[in-house]
């Protein structure tokens, strides 16, 4: 009989023990865990944000449609738009002649009112310019992508400019 007061002694102190031990590996798992879940500050990178507003100048790059090369048709001078949201009057170049007139704009739809232009002899012959207003006439809607602003109609992007940070209009 001593040997199993003797066991279950030996079996008491070691649940005793056991018990102990594993309160003690909760409590040390516990604060190594927290210390691991507090999130050490990141250094969040420096961003740039892009101007999403259409003010300002624009220089055409693409236009849809015709069968010649962009620089084909504007051989010398790119076509540029500056916009001026406040009064909602659009000015700028077509590439050849100089233009003014005004735009309306709801969401994402824009419309703009025939344009005056100037009436140079183009040394093209006028093509770059009659694509561009022509183009322009059909218009129906604009995006703006960063740097980048796109006039779209019948879901076709028919003309990109970007904008022209270079000079003061």
């Amino acid at each position: 009989m001593n040997r199993k007061k003797v066991f279950v002694g030996c079996v008491l102190v070691m649940f005793g023990i056991g018990v102990n031990s594993c309160d003690s590996i909760n409590k040390v798992t516990s604060k190594v865990t927290n210390s691991f879940s507090k999130k050490a500050p990141v250094a969040q990178p420096q961003v740039v944000l892009k101007s999403n507003t259409l003010n300002g100048k624009w220089r055409l790059n693409y236009i849809t449609g015709p069968r010649i090369t962009f620089d084909g048709l504007y051989p010398n001078t790119k076509p540029f738009m500056v916009f001026d949201t406040s009064k909602l009057q659009v000015t700028g170049g077509t590439g050849c002649n100089n233009f003014t007139g005004t735009f309306q704009r709801q969401g994402d739809s824009i419309h703009f009112s025939p344009l005056a232009t100037t009436m140079m002899n183009c040394t093209d012959g006028g093509q770059g310019e009659s694509v561009f207003v022509g183009t322009l006439d059909k218009v129906s809607h604009y995006r703006i992508s960063g740097d980048t602003l796109w006039f779209r109609f019948k879901k076709i992007e028919a003309m990109r400019f970007v904008r022209d940070t270079t000079t003061n209009h």
